[in-house]
This record gives structure tokens, C-alpha cells and sequence, in this order.
């Protein structure tokens, strides 16, 4: 029962996703939803948050409901480990104590102990795991050892599965996580990092290793906010990022819309609500033979996730689907039932075949390895020889937004190779030099906004693409793209899931209402 209850604690603290130790504004000026130690949500550490989290941990040992919801619970596990316990109470009251009655000031580092944590340097090499076999970690290896012979035979890697795309559950990832007490480095995706990220049982932060903010300086801001845990501390680094754009076609658009250049079409959809305008004008003009935009997953319900800002539940702790997401299911429903959308989904069997011909007007989709322009060319345009070939354009859209498909590089609280460890993330997550080679050999975006400026300086465009330069696109579009906080458990997941819902509802004739209630099951623990 135990071991159980550890596990249950430990998914809750690696699924929320929430602001650091003070408080600060939340979306539309409602208090910030969570505060470390703040477990009564009044704004302040007191000698009441100590008393909870003491009467919390009475109530977990007589096996009976804490009596606290998931986010106090998480506010009350100030150690940020794999189980809430009696000294996450002792630390608060020392906080409050420290803090508020012997007139000193005190960091939760320095109360919990974290302002000591040291990485020695006597381990004989390199141990990196990941879920499974990525093409760019090999790659990131190999130029890695070529520009340090030194470290030769010094790297070793290990994956949960061998295959490039093998399948895992999440309780088979942690517990492979948890139980390697040999690894230094942690190389994982961002659907599967969660339970890293906010558990220091499973990762540390990077500045364990001497890494410093400005070392930071020109990775995308969104890569940095997924990177952090729910207390601000930089757990993760991605040497990628994933910016993604609305593909559309020129001529179409020229035809229906009267538009003429990127910057025409980018003010003509640059909110939702114009966007739907344009896509009720082009069905109207081309009297319903052209679909405005792809209708699946990798579609419109990406651009909506990567901008929420809503938690969901409210300041009373009530569960609520976010009105953001209502607002896009309703969206989505519009757009279904009135012709706006593509029957065949994006990357499916048919689509190739829509992508061809004048019935699809656009389609959202992330960067992926689309840097070499050939290959933009061979998989969305078949060559030169396609009627589509060089009328397409790539905009922002009606907000920016990013893919879920980088991998991000956690340290391991057994790393025993700091000096090493330092100097392979410092090397290949900020070096330029080192990031160009590797963007060169993959095709990868990198996540490096200098980087990125120069490969398009000396980009000719993609021909497909009517020579436009995608990567500047892209890199505008990362720079202000965010990765939304996940204030609740499951929520990184639930969101997703939410709008895949929606999508298969919609096109089953189901109005999308009928299953907000799957999405109302916050309890007390």
C-alpha cells in the first residue's frame, strides 16, 4: 500500500506544471493558482500551511484521504520528490519560521536542503538512457567524439526499447528511470518527460552541473518553459525545437481571397475569428469545392493547444473545461458542419492526394526535419512535375505555435561524471558551431535563434515554396511561441486528449458538450 501511494504522489508532482515560489498575476489577474508551501491558497507561508501539511501526512499513514486537493497537495510536497511525508511540514514551518518570526530570509533551497547538492566527477564514463532510438542523439554523439577524440569509448548509451518507434507505457518509462542508479543524462521526448521534469527523485537542475541563465540566451523561450519545473527550476534542454506554420496555396488565395503576398494573407488570418472568416469566404467562392484547412490532430488542435492559459479548475478549486478549449471545440464544430474542414486528415493515405489538387486550400504543420529544401519539395509537392508545384506559401496563422516532437536532455540524480556531462549538453545544446553541423547532417531545427538566422541567411528557399525562406518564418514563429503551463494533474496530457475528442466527436455526429464531463474528475487525495 505504500509503495502505491508513493507512486500516486509521484505521477501527481511530475503532471502539474505550475509558477515558482511567490506570488505573482495569473491570466486575467486572478491570483496565481499555486504557491510552494502555500497549501490553505491565501498568498502567504504561515504556520497554517504547516498544520495542513501535517494533518495531510496523519491522515496518509492511518491510510485515509489526505483531505487535500492534487494542486494542494503538490503545494504541500516542498521537498518536490517522489512522496509527500512528514518533512515537507517540518520544512514549511522552518520556512515560515525562518521567513516570518526570526526576521531572516530563507530560499526553499536553503530550507530544503537543495543549496548543498554537489555532482562528483568520479565516474569512468558517460551513461546516457532514452525511451527509445533517435536518429539525432546518434548523430549529436558522433560529431561529439569527432571534436573530442578524447572522450572515445567514454559515451554509452541505453534505451528502454530498442526500436526507432517502440511502443512503452509510462509506468514501464518511470520505473525504468527510477531504477537507474547508473545513468548521468536522460534523453526523453516531451510527451514522456512530465515525470522528470517535477520529481528531483528523477532529475536535478542543470545548474547542478555549473550551467548559468545567460548560457541560455538564444534558445527559444518555449523550449525553456517546458524545460521548467513547476518551482522555475531549469530541469531539461532541448537541442531542437519544433516550430510549425499554416501552409497555404498561393494561387487559391490570390483567386478567393484576393491576396497577393504572405504578409497579405498573415493580416488576413491573424486571430481565430478572421480566421474562420476567410475559411466561410473561400467555401463560398469556390461554392464548397475547396476545404480551408486540414481537420486532424496535427491541424488546428495544435495551434490551439500550445496557447492555453487556463487551468481546469477554478479559484475555488472546481473542476471546469477551460472556456478556451470550449471556445475551440465549438470552433471546431463550426467548422466540421460547415465544409470548412478536409475529409482526409493530414498525413493520411488520401491526403497526398488532396494536398494536389485544388480542393484543400491549406494545412498546419510543424517544421519536423523540413530544413532541405529537396525534401520539402519530394514530401508535400512529389517534384517538379506536380500542378501544385511552387504555389505554396508558409504564414504563422492564427496564433503561433510549436510541435511536440523535440527530445529534451535531463541530469540524472546519480550523475557521476559532471566534468563530461557539462561538456557534452554546453556543446550541443549551445555551442553554434557544433548546432550547425548537426542541423546540417539531420535537417533539424535547431533550437538556437542565432543559428537559425544564419542557415537562412545562406538558404535559397524552397522552390515548392515559391522561394520563400521558411526558416525565417519558422524562427519568428518560435520566438513567440510559449508552452502552456500545466496547472493540474494530468493536464499536459488531458489537453491533448481533449481535443482528440473532439475532432472524432464532431465527425461522429456527437455535440461536443456530451463529453466535457469525462473531463471533470478532480478529487481529494
Amino acid at each position: 500500500m505504500k509503495d502505491m501511494t508513493k507512486r500516486t504522489i509521484s505521477l501527481i508532482s511530475a503532471m502539474l506544471l505550475c509558477a515558482g515560489s511567490t506570488v505573482t498575476a495569473f491570466a486575467g489577474g486572478e491570483p496565481e493558482l499555486y504557491l510552494r508551501g502555500d497549501i490553505d491558497r491565501d498568498g502567504v507561508i504561515s504556520v497554517e500551511d504547516a498544520q495542513l501539511a501535517l494533518r495531510a501526512y496523519t491522515n496518509k499513514v492511518a491510510y485515509n484521504p489526505t483531505g487535500l486537493h492534487p494542486i494542494q497537495l503538490e503545494a504541500a510536497n516542498v521537498l518536490h520528490d517522489s512522496e509527500f511525508d512528514v518533512t515537507d511540514a517540518q520544512c514549511i514551518l522552518k520556512y515560515y519560521v525562518e521567513n516570518s518570526v526570526s526576521g531572516k530570509t530563507a530560499t526553499w533551497d536553503q530550507v530544503t536542503g537543495r543549496d548543498k547538492l554537489t555532482v562528483p566527477d568520479t565516474g569512468k564514463e558517460l551513461v546516457i538512457r532514452a525511451a527509445c532510438k533517435d536518429p539525432t542523439l546518434d548523430v549529436m554523439i558522433r560529431q561529439f567524439l569527432e571534436r573530442h577524440p578524447e572522450y572515445k569509448g567514454k559515451i554509452r548509451t541505453e534505451y528502454l526499447v530498442s526500436e526507432d518507434s517502440g511502443s512503452y507505457t509510462d509506468e514501464e518509462l518511470i520505473e525504468y528511470i527510477a531504477n537507474a542508479d547508473d545513468t548521468d543524462l536522460f534523453y526523453i521526448d516531451t510527451h514522456d518527460m512530465f515525470p522528470c521534469l517535477n520529481n528531483d527523485d528523477l532529475s536535478i537542475p542543470v545548474s547542478a552541473l555549473g550551467f548559468k541563465e545567460s548560457d541560455f540566451a538564444e534558445m527559444y523561450s518555449y523550449t525553456l518553459e517546458a524545460g521548467s519545473d513547476i518551482n522555475g527550476d531549469r530541469k531539461a534542454l532541448s537541442a531542437t525545437a519544433c516550430p510549425g506554420g499554416f501552409f497555404y496555396r498561393t494561387d487559391l488565395a490570390e483567386k478567393y481571397l484576393g491576396v497577393k503576398t504572405p504578409d497579405e494573407m498573415q493580416k488576413l488570418i491573424g486571430n481565430w475569428e478572421d480566421f474562420e472568416k476567410a475559411a466561410k469566404t473561400v467555401h463560398d467562392q469556390s461554392e464548397g469545392k475547396t476545404a480551408f484547412c486540414d481537420g486532424g490532430d496535427e491541424g488546428m488542435a495544435y495551434a490551439v493547444i500550445c496557447n492555453l492559459t487556463e487551468p481546469w479548475f477554478n479559484e475555488k478549486l472546481e473542476s471546469v473545461v477551460p472556456d478556451q478549449l470550449k471556445q475551440a471545440a465549438a470552433r471546431y464544430t463550426s467548422f466540421y458542419k460547415n465544409g470548412y474542414l478536409s475529409d482526409d486528415l493530414i498525413f493520411s493515405e488520401n491526403w497526398f492526394n488532396t494536398v494536389q489538387s485544388d480542393s484543400l486550400f491549406g494545412f498546419f504543420s510543424p517544421g519536423w526535419s523540413l530544413i532541405d529544401e529537396p525534401e520539402i519539395e519530394e514530401y508535400f509537392f512529389a517534384g517538379k512535375d506536380t500542378p501544385i508545384y511552387g504555389k505554396y506559401s508558409m504564414v504563422q496563422g492564427p496564433a503561433p505555435y510549436h510541435g511536440y516532437d523535440d527530445y529534451y536532455m535531463f541530469v540524472s540524480p546519480h550523475c557521476d561524471n559532471k566534468t563530461l556531462a557539462y561538456a557534452f549538453l554546453h556543446e550541443c545544446m549551445t555551442d553554434k558551431e557544433a548546432m550547425t553541423a548537426l542541423s546540417r547532417e539531420t535537417n533539424r531545427f535547431m533550437n538556437n535563434s542565432s543559428v537559425m538566422k544564419e542557415l537562412a541567411a545562406s538558404a535559397k528557399g524552397a522552390a515548392g515554396l515559391s522561394r520563400q525562406s521558411m526558416l525565417n518564418q519558422y524562427d519568428q514563429i518560435a520566438a513567440a511561441s510559449h508552452s502552456p503551463k500545466a496547472y493540474t494533474p494530468a493536464c499536459n496530457n488531458k489537453r491533448q486528449l481533449f481535443m482528440d475528442e473532439v475532432i472524432t466527436s464532431v465527425r461522429s455526429g456527437i455535440p461536443v458538450e456530451e463529453i466535457y464531463w469525462k473531463y471533470l474528475d478532480y478529487y481529494v487525495l
